[in-house]
């Protein structure tokens, strides 16, 4: 999988949730203890047929709480490569959050591309796993990839569906951003959500205060 090249092993940590019964509890162990230069989808064998996609939810989960990053990765693989694709909005919204506390924005989008092109993935959980996602790691140039794959589709999604909320602290950038092009200021994103998505933007600004946290300016 090409997408794990920039991607930091996790190691497993213990838990003190018990597995559960059933597959989801069997595939645990074993990507704990995968055998060197091997894939988690290559010991799977024996669970294909057996797994639903409720199971895999619930794998994906599991596998996020104990720091398997790889092992979630190829696990989410696996999942498409079955007949039929065990991938669904659902599982999505598990993994494109993860992705982004783990700080792999890139990794995230290739994934989002790669979705299937049917409707049930149009759903607005999927939008704003992916969104959510790409905001924890400050990719906002992935954030305009995703509404802009969102405005073009046609579908009858509706967009007053969809909330963003951006927290932007404004203040003099450090000397390594000077001549970067991979990042942009609040003022720019609202332009082009508004002039090139047609997206209304609501601009509030906040002033931090002494005494009383945040106090709104007129």
């Amino acid at each position: 999988m090409t997408l794990l090249r920039n991607v930091s092993c996790f190691s497993a940590r213990s838990h003190p949730t018990p597995l559960p019964k059933g597959a989801v509890g069997e595939i645990m162990p074993v990507a704990q203890s995968l055998p060197h230069n091997t894939t988690l989808g290559e010991m799977l064998g024996a669970f294909e047929g057996r797994v639903s996609e409720r199971d895999c939810v619930k794998t994906l989960v599991l596998m996020g709480r104990h720091g398997q990053l790889i092992c979630f990765l190829w696990f989410f693989e696996w999942m498409g490569l079955q007949e039929p694709s065990l991938v669904t909005p659902r599982a999505c919204s598990v993994l494109f959050p993860l992705l982004g506390k783990r700080g792999i924005g890139n990794e995230l989008v290739v994934l989002f591309r790669n979705l299937p092109q049917t409707k049930e993935f149009w759903d607005v959980l999927v939008y704003n796993a992916a969104i959510s996602g790409l905001l924890a790691c400050g990719r906002v140039g992935g954030v305009l990839i995703i509404l802009s794959n969102l405005l073009f589709r046609d579908s009858d999604f509706n967009i007053t569906h969809l909330s963003i909320f951006l927290h932007i602290d404004v203040g003099d950038k450090d000397s390594s951003f000077i001549g970067l092009c991979e990042w942009i200021g609040a003022i720019e994103l609202s332009f082009v959500l508004d002039k090139l998505l047609g997206m209304v933007v609501t601009r509030i600004l906040l002033l931090l205060g002494h005494v009383n946290g945040l106090v709104p300016l007129s």
